[in-house]
């Protein structure tokens, strides 16, 4: 089985890459990386054509996606590039894998919720106070439809 692993030079994806695994991990993000060897490839999540070569090429078993603008302040500031990244990426990663037979796997965060009621468990009703959290509960709806 092999399972890439986007956001892979970021902190969550980062501690992805180094657990012991049997199946096969191969990390990508944008950013150019040494860390991982062979088991990385450098790719532009936002350019649909770019990730659907890419994909294609490591041809997966599973994508787990934790590639993410996650500074809630810049996502605050920038409204803009946080719907690029925290949504429109989540769009092309979920048609690519869709039309690739891929299985996703998508990473989300307790933003989503309002604070006021943890610990908080998959059923509870979601209650976004920020342009982050509300974001990301419109790509977990994306990724869900």
């Amino acid at each position: 089985m092999k399972i890439l692993v986007t956001g892979a030079t970021g902190f969550l994806g980062r501690s992805l890459m180094r657990q012991r695994h049997t199946a096969e991990l191969v990390g990508c993000s944008r950013s150019p990386c040494e860390l991982f060897g062979p088991s990385y490839v450098q790719v532009d999540l936002t350019d649909g054509e770019a990730l659907s070569k890419a994909f294609a090429s490591l041809d997966p078993d599973w994508v787990v996606h934790t590639a993410a603008l996650t500074d809630v302040d810049r996502c605050e500031t920038d409204p803009s590039e946080n719907r690029r990244l925290n949504l429109e990426m989540v769009a092309k990663v979920v048609e690519v894998c869709a039309s690739q037979g891929i299985r996703l796997v998508h990473v989300s965060t307790d933003y989503v919720f309002d604070g006021g009621n943890g610990p908080y468990g998959e059923v509870d009703p979601p209650n976004p106070l920020s342009c982050y959290g509300r974001t990301k509960l419109d790509s977990e709806q994306l990724v869900l439809n």
